[in-house]
């Protein structure tokens, strides 16, 4: 990798937005964001050149304006730059346009996608990516909208992946699906019970499938979570986690005063190391909340990460970077990211989504991918501050360019409209 940049070394105040959903703004939604809040935060102290690091709650989207101004310069925005810990739909949405509003630069500032939104920018940009359907959590009729949503899954299979065969409950047989939230993160909901078998249904010759565990399931999710529900198939092989890193360099050549380049990180691939007893359950490979989460449980001992990972062949490769490259542009991210893919038997990659920002953790996934590429995290840290800084400052030239242009229009249109209404004008007498 090049050198990395330094930020702009004027003596710049770093706030640290996170979600603080208690009503006092401080208290955090769990210990891990504690964690890479304190991580973030120690590291970010260290940086040469930093006047001072401040953490900042945001409870909602209508008070993170009056939460930073405070800090803002007007005469010199980027003497404030926003370091983003958030992940929730609805803060990240606002976020970006607080920080426009007041010409702040921020890192990864990439708007938030729902699962099913996410999914179908993945599609549009030729990302390969598991066929699902939404069931709504205001639907009056979940018997026929769970029919409704497997022929769409079908449908899309026979057009996606099958050279337009008609596939039917009776033609593919047995049929995996996993049920997710649709605008949930950190896998919440998910359970080995999310992942089910369904069987044709010998009563209609193969029509349908029988769904009751499945509306059973989807039940259960909307009565806990109050959401969407997103039912894919569920593609059974090897996942990998591909983290990327982007770096922002000026460069008077290119046609927006930059250039960017990004950086795949190893590759980490998600090991399985189940009990017996779990195997004989039906055991799935899949990270769980208690995978990710809950200390003691088995998904939590049975699943770990290897990097780098091992036996992945040339083609593969190619194919896991080719596709998570596609997802990070697909959804416009800057900084950093980890996409998450599942692998087939035929070592086709399929994406399950990208995490943006991936927590920062020292022992989650995206610093321990940086560690191995030899990256020290204040230098990943330099970096993306450098980055939301030159992203600030050419957006702020772009408008300046704007306000000239039609300032220029205007003083243009202004002189031929005097020399028109003189030359309408009557003579005088």
């Amino acid at each position: 990798m090049a050198q990395i940049a330094s930020f702009n070394p004027k003596s710049p105040t770093v706030l640290v937005l996170y979600e603080a959903p208690a009503e006092d703004g401080l208290q955090l939604s769990s210990e891990s964001s504690q964690k890479e809040l304190n991580v973030v935060c120690g590291f970010l102290r260290g940086l040469p050149g930093i006047k001072e690091v401040i953490p900042i709650g945001i409870r909602d989207a209508f008070s993170i304006v009056d939460a930073i101004r405070p800090h803002y310069v007007p005469e010199d925005p980027c003497k404030t730059i926003i370091f983003n810990l958030i992940e929730s739909v609805v803060l990240s949405r606002a976020l970006p346009t607080a920080c426009e509003t007041l010409d702040l630069p921020q890192t990864d500032n990439a708007l938030f996608h729902p699962k099913p939104d996410m999914k179908a920018l993945f599609r549009a940009h030729g990302v390969r990516v598991p066929c699902g359907a939404v069931i709504s959590y205001e639907t009056e009729n979940l018997v026929d909208d769970t029919h409704a949503c497997l022929r769409q899954i079908l449908h899309d299979m026979s057009y996606f992946e099958d050279a337009g065969k008609n596939l039917t409950p009776g033609s593919l047989g047995p049929f995996t699906v996993i049920a997710k939230n649709a605008a949930s993160d950190a896998s919440e909901g998910i359970t080995q019970a999310n992942v089910i078998e369904l069987q044709p249904n010998t009563e209609d010759g193969g029509a349908t499938y029988q769904i009751e565990p499945l509306v059973s399931l989807v039940r259960n999710m909307q009565s806990n979570f109050h959401q969407n529900v997103l039912v894919e198939q569920y593609i059974a092989g090897r996942e990998f986690n591909l983290s990327v890193l982007e770096r922002w360099e000026e460069d008077p050549t290119a046609p927006s005063g930059a250039r960017r380049t990004m950086q795949l990180l190893p590759l980490a691939e998600m090991l399985a190391h189940p009990t017996p007893e779990a195997v004989a359950k039906g055991f799935r490979n899949i990270m769980t909340y208690e995978a990710k989460w809950i200390e003691g449980t088995h998904d939590y001992d049975a699943l770990g990460r290897q990097l780098p990972a091992e036996n992945v062949s040339p083609a593969l490769e190619a194919e896991l970077r080719r596709a998570a490259l596609g997802a990070f542009r697909a959804l416009g991210l800057v900084d950093y990211a980890r996409v998450d893919i599942r692998v087939d038997s035929h070592e086709r990659a399929y994406v399950l989504e990208a995490n943006y920002p991936p927590c920062l953790e020292l022992d989650t996934g995206f610093p321990c991918c940086l560690e191995e590429a030899h990256i020290p995290f204040p230098t990943f840290l330099s970096q993306v501050l450098y980055n939301a800084q030159l992203r600030a400052r050419l957006g702020r030239l772009r408008k300046q360019r704007v306000r000239n242009a039609v300032a220029q229009a205007a003083e243009v249109l202004g002189d031929r409209a005097v020399v028109q209404a003189a030359a309408a004008s009557p003579p005088p007498s």
